[in-house]
């Protein structure tokens, strides 16, 4: 399995390792591990060769019938001497995956997994959403798109909370923002209202373009430096928008040409009136396929 994250290195755990010693000696550390993204076959031996017991984050609810490709959460132990080399060994069993991140806690293990339960059964517009919030590549989005009130219901219990960036893997920390005098959201499920549902999936089209090129195109397919890959295919989505290129079908078949011709491909002279066709509404894929051989022949001669 590819994600569009380059492999965390001993720095950075080494930063994560340190920042979980900061708060205060009354909180506890945990692990949060996306079971879905790490094989199990790995993360097994590693677990137990340290001698750390996972439990299910997601323990009464529907969706702790995941097992262990579900959410997993690791007490940490609170001596600091070897967690920098047992975070490291652990990790290394899926070192590329957005599958890991560690946070401080005030509350103990069942007020944490309602927390969780609370986050992962979202609902938007009475539709159910499971919100992978042990996805690092969700997370950061997640708690940036929350209102004060939902946000309440995660600072009551965690106080810190750190995950590895895409691009060279370096450590990134969320600190709960100072107390609010506002009512913490009582409701049992996340509510995601209409912003935040469409903040989300923007961030996530990247990653789902990501997938469909593995399918599509394998041969363009970095073997390194994928979380540079990802800030690639991030500009070229945002020309695709400011072109108003909608939908997916076009959205892809924009990306595979920038890709192949360069990223600049789409200031061509020859170009121009394709972008006033989409403007008007027409279908980009339609359009491209109706380009002459001598527009093609260009393209590849002149292509960056």
């Amino acid at each position: 399995m590819l994600f569009l994250f380059d492999p965390i290195s001993p720095a950075s755990i080494e930063a994560m390792a340190q920042a979980l010693r900061a708060p205060a000696s009354s909180h506890q550390s945990w692990l949060l591990v996306d079971g879905a993204l790490v094989e199990p076959q790995h993360l097994k031996p590693a677990l137990r060769f340290l001698g750390w017991a996972s439990q299910r984050a997601l323990e009464f609810t529907p969706l702790a019938a995941y097992g262990e490709h579900g959410l997993l959460l690791v007490e940490l132990p609170q001596e600091a001497e070897k967690l920098t080399s047992s975070l490291q060994r652990l990790i290394s069993t899926a070192p590329d995956a957005p599958a890991w991140s560690c946070f401080a806690a005030t509350q103990p293990l069942p007020v944490l997994q309602q927390c969780f339960a609370y986050l992962a059964q979202a609902q938007h517009e009475q539709l159910k959403v499971h919100c992978r919030v042990a996805d690092t590549r969700v997370l950061p989005v997640l708690l940036a798109q929350l209102s004060d009130a939902q946000r309440l219901r995660i600072t009551t219990s965690i106080t810190h909370w750190h995950w590895f960036h895409r691009e060279e893997g370096s450590l990134q920390t969320w600190k709960a923002p100072s107390p609010m005098h506002e009512p913490v959201d009582p409701l049992p499920h996340l509510q995601i209202n209409d912003s935040q549902f469409t903040a989300m999936l923007d961030a996530a089209e990247p990653d789902g373009i990501f997938l469909q090129l593995q399918e599509v195109l394998p041969a363009l397919m970095p073997k390194q430096h994928r979380g540079r890959f990802y800030s690639s295919l991030l500009r070229i989505l945002q020309t695709a928008t400011q072109l108003q290129l909608q939908g997916n079908p076009d959205r892809l078949q924009f990306v595979v040409l920038s890709l192949g011709f360069g990223e600049h491909f789409h200031k061509h002279p020859q170009l121009q009136n394709t972008w006033k066709a989409v403007q008007q509404g027409q279908s980009f894929t339609a359009l491209k396929n109706a380009w002459s051989d001598v527009l093609w022949d260009t393209l590849e001669q002149e292509k960056s």
